[in-house]
């Protein structure tokens, strides 16, 4: 009996914690790089997932909206300019972006109507931080240290 309760309390723990692993959050945007305002921006990727942005700024960048597919093969993103002239461009992607990828797919419109896509990943924080054992940060240099005094 007491076999079972360890067995069970055991395959509860390793569900409820052990099998939840990190996923990534892929963001996608648009940003104009272009001198002139445009409106009706969409993105839409070859599942028919489709990101609206109502209307771009010169030189800004929408708000990341969080990918809802992967992304594969073709994009086409859709755009109108000032003049009224409505844009598509295809954009080919070398690889695919997962939905899962922890990071930004960023399609940057520049002149001429032409679209470059970013895909940048969020950088790893993790060596950034402070030396493990308990000393000061201005301590960790300091010629007091044993071993660095000669």
């Amino acid at each position: 009996m007491t076999t079972r309760i360890t067995l069970s309390l055991a395959l509860a723990c390793h569900l409820l914690a052990g099998c939840r692993t990190p996923q990534g959050h892929c963001r996608v945007s648009v940003a104009n790089a272009s001198d002139a305002a445009l409106s009706s921006v969409l993105v839409r990727d070859e599942a028919g997932t489709t990101y609206v942005f109502a209307g771009l700024k010169p030189q800004g960048v929408g708000p990341y909206m969080r990918a809802s597919a992967d992304m594969v093969g073709t994009v086409t993103v859709e755009f109108t300019t000032e003049g009224g002239v409505a844009v598509t461009n295809i954009v080919h992607l070398s690889s695919p972006v997962r939905r899962t990828f922890d990071g930004r797919v960023l399609f940057e419109i520049v002149a001429k109507n032409r679209i470059r896509v970013f895909i940048l990943p969020t950088p790893d924080t993790s060596s950034d931080r402070d030396l493990p054992w308990a000393i000061p940060p201005a301590w960790q240099s300091a010629p007091t240290i044993p071993g660095l005094n000669r």
